[in-house]
């Protein structure tokens, strides 16, 4: 990992999928509270995983995803096998050291989102409705309200999101562990895995 990397020193994010149907990746642009792009999320495939993605589903196959910042650093990596009943995703740092993994949990109208540690130790909870893109993120004790993901936009960046799928994500700033906060900020983006 970067040490000297100050993406991970904000507590606003906003997340703006650019979807290209004709390249075989999704990309994602991270921007700050001033509208400027800190980031990126990008997924590459083969072009054998976009025939099968179109065969048999897009959350099914293995996946990676990268997280960098706006200069093009690998910030962290998301990993996915391929996908079974009890499927994660794996938060690993630029080196392929694990930071934690996330873990979903279904029920009808609600998901609960499981950020657990290196330790296998619940670190967070996430949990809202899929339908309407709102979350909350609750620390491990389940006293505080530690973020939320939602795509409630206001002011500034409602301005500049016009199209594809666009949330906000809100995470405090004063967590102790680096690591615990990029799995749980990273959590925000592999949600879209799961």
């Amino acid at each position: 990992m970067n040490s000297n990397s100050t993406f991970f020193e904000r507590d606003n994010y906003f997340i703006d999928q650019r979807a290209h149907f004709s390249k075989p990746y999704n990309k994602y642009q991270i921007f700050n509270n001033n509208k400027e792009i800190i980031g990126f999320v990008k997924e590459r495939m083969t072009k054998g995983n976009v025939i099968l993605r179109q065969l048999v589903g897009a959350n099914i196959l293995p996946s990676e995803i990268e997280i960098r910042s706006g200069n093009g650093t690998l910030e962290v990596l998301l990993s996915r096998s391929w996908f079974f009943r009890n499927s994660k995703v794996v938060i690993l740092d630029p080196r392929k050291n694990v930071l934690g993994c996330i873990k979903k949990k279904m029920s009808l109208f609600k998901s609960t989102y499981f950020v657990l540690n290196t330790s296998n130790e619940i670190i967070a909870e996430i949990s809202g409705d899929d339908k309407e893109w709102d979350f909350m993120i609750i620390d491990s004790s389940k006293d505080k309200i530690i973020g939320s993901i939602d795509k409630k936009l206001e002011g500034i960046m409602s301005q500049i999101y016009r199209s594809g799928d666009k949330y906000n994500v809100n995470i405090n700033t004063d967590f102790s562990n680096r690591n615990d906060k990029i799995a749980i900020f990273s959590s925000a983006i592999a949600m879209y895995m799961l």
